[in-house]
């Protein structure tokens, strides 16, 4: 990484992080950021050759969520001007939502919750391992973080709050990592370990 480039990083990254200081865990520990070049393969014709300047960005907040942006372009500079934009905007929507939240919790009731959790299983899931065993994938990617038990209610507030279609979790009443995923027929699915 250039000088220039950690510069520009620092520079942009600051300010929608020290605005909303209070909203983060342990500080400055608790962002983490990553910048990489990759350069794109067959699977993107059109490009074939071309480098993609990616930025990511994971925030740790109060209350145990997570917040996670990612942005892409062909230069590094206009990927992290894209990166601040996004965060600002994760960061400005959970603030006002964390500002609703005793108001939120009056109106939300059980029957809520139970009517976005879906517990009959998933046929899509079932057709992507069929789909998954025909080609074998190669394992190119591993992550590990600290896991705080939270509540299937604050796992699918968190879910809003990433650009991945699911969120991995321990489940503050078994103790239990559990999933939860958008599903494409609408709603919130909760994948849990079977008991026995």
């Amino acid at each position: 990484m250039t000088d220039s480039i950690r510069a520009y990083a620092d520079q942009k990254l600051t300010k929608p992080i020290e605005r909303h200081a209070d909203l983060l865990r342990d500080g400055s520990n608790s962002v983490e950021v990553q910048l990489k070049v990759e350069t794109r393969g067959r699977h993107d014709e059109k490009h074939l050759g071309q480098e993609e300047h990616i930025a990511e960005c994971t925030v740790l907040c109060t209350n145990k969520h997570t917040i996670h942006c990612t942005a892409s372009s062909n230069d590094m500079y206009a990927s992290l001007d894209d990166l601040t934009d996004t965060l600002t905007r994760k960061l400005r929507k959970y603030k006002e939502r964390k500002a609703d939240v005793k108001q939120e919790r009056r109106r939300l009731d059980k029957e809520a919750i139970s009517g976005a959790l879906i517990e009959e299983p998933d046929d899509e899931l079932e057709g992507a391992s069929g789909r998954a065993a025909a080609a074998p994938i190669a394992l190119v990617r591993r992550k590990s973080f600290a896991m705080d038990p939270i509540t299937v209610e604050d796992a699918i507030v968190c879910l809003d709050y990433i650009d991945h279609e699911f969120y991995v979790f321990r489940n503050v009443q078994t103790d239990e990592v559990n999933v939860v995923y958008k599903r494409n027929s609408g709603g919130v699915g909760l994948i849990e370990p079977e008991r026995d």
